[in-house]
């Protein structure tokens, strides 16, 4: 997904650079250019995201199978675990603990972990994020052409404080 900021910058800086040359020429307003520079920035996110949800379909799909088929094995093998470990009858020596059978239960159960926490989207929200910056990013020297840095600086400041 951060593969995908390069071009998203070098597609933003382009139309910052046309966005420029409209406020240098024709004294277009950077504000008045806000929800444009804003509609760019979403539509170059939802360009380069849209396709990966084509996978969402399959990601459920295999979550839920997993989740059935390794909950099925899981219940199985704890099922015997607890016949073979838990009789109160038996003798617990100190190797008990390094047996085959509580690694084997370790390893099923973080497997089933794993797929409790498999995503459904290929990308996380930090990734968005990424991606807005990048489209954003190539617009501030163009808004330096109408506010004053001191101006940015404040600004950015507060949002940070």
């Amino acid at each position: 997904m951060i593969a995908f900021a390069p071009p998203v910058f070098a597609i933003a800086a382009s139309v910052a650079g046309g966005v420029a040359n409209l406020v240098l020429w024709a004294g277009v307003s950077v504000v008045g250019q806000k929800n444009v520079i804003l509609a760019f920035v979403a539509l170059m996110v939802a360009l380069f995201l849209t396709p990966l949800l084509l996978f969402f379909g399959k990601l459920k799909e295999a979550k839920h199978e997993g989740l059935l088929e390794y909950g099925v094995l899981s219940g199985r093998q704890l099922a015997q675990f607890e016949q073979k470990w838990l009789d109160p009858h038996l003798a617990v020596d100190a190797d008990v603990l390094g047996a085959v059978d509580f690694r084997t239960v370790n390893a099923s159960n973080a497997t089933v972990s794993r797929t409790h926490g498999m995503r459904l989207l290929p990308f996380h929200r930090e990734e968005v994020l990424v991606l807005g910056l990048a489209a954003l990013l190539p617009f501030l020297p163009v808004a330096a052409l109408e506010v004053h840095w001191k101006e940015i600086l404040k600004e950015l400041l507060k949002l940070v404080s």
